[in-house]
């Protein structure tokens, strides 16, 4: 998993200390207007699984998910 920040104002060295300091484990990296524009990304609440082909295989906007309905998520999207 990797999570992208859509903050142009914020660099990586701050995305990094703010994944420590959640206690996150997956990676995170800055974005840039040109991928938020090709993946059509126009709030903060939204979410997209990328297969390994680079194909949008799952979005969704705002709302809550249970810990068992996101596994299930990123179980689907390890196995495209």
């Amino acid at each position: 998993m990797l999570a992208v920040d859509v903050d142009p104002t914020e660099d990586a060295g701050e995305i990094q200390a703010y994944r420590e300091q959640q206690g996150y484990p997956w990676d995170m990296a800055p974005g840039n207007q040109e991928m938020l524009i090709g993946y059509g990304v126009t709030t903060t609440a939204k979410k997209l699984g990328v297969d390994r082909n680079g194909i949008i295989t799952f979005t969704e906007g705002y709302g809550v998910k249970k810990a068992e309905e996101w596994e299930g998520v990123f179980q689907g999207l390890a196995e495209q």
